[in-house]
């Protein structure tokens, strides 16, 4: 179990600092209306999909406005999402934290600093 533990740290620690590579600038909304759909993929349950419709310009702007994430910012690595859909992912606490995705691949950038993009899939998975 130590093991598997001191792995998945590891691995929590390399994606992290992926994050300081990339580039945590804002996006500029446009002011168009985009439609996105938005799933979640709790640890122990079923997948949930939303529909999200937004002028927004980060998917983490519109995700907050719609009450589907909450987290924590920070300087170096942006929004650190820790409820998605009313779950509470944190590793302190349970051992797991949130993933994000865009159109099924592990996102390079942070919720906060990615563009939303009419008709792109976005998923956080619980992991």
């Amino acid at each position: 179990m130590k093991l598997k533990s001191l792995f998945i740290l590891l691995t929590l620690l390399v994606f992290l600092s992926a994050f300081t590579a990339c580039s945590t600038d804002k996006p500029v909304s446009d002011g168009l209306l985009k439609t996105f759909t938005f799933e979640v993929y709790p640890q122990d349950g079923d997948k949930t999909v939303f529909s999200v419709s937004t002028t927004k310009a980060s998917v983490g702007e519109a995700l907050i406005e719609e009450h589907l994430i909450t987290g924590e910012t920070h300087a170096q690595f942006g929004l650190m999402v820790k409820t998605v859909n009313g779950i509470l992912a944190d590793w302190d606490e349970n051992g797991t934290f949130w993933m994000f995705y865009i159109d099924d691949e592990m996102a390079m950038t942070g919720v906060d600093s990615t563009e939303v993009r009419d008709g792109a899939v976005y998923a956080f998975k619980q992991e």
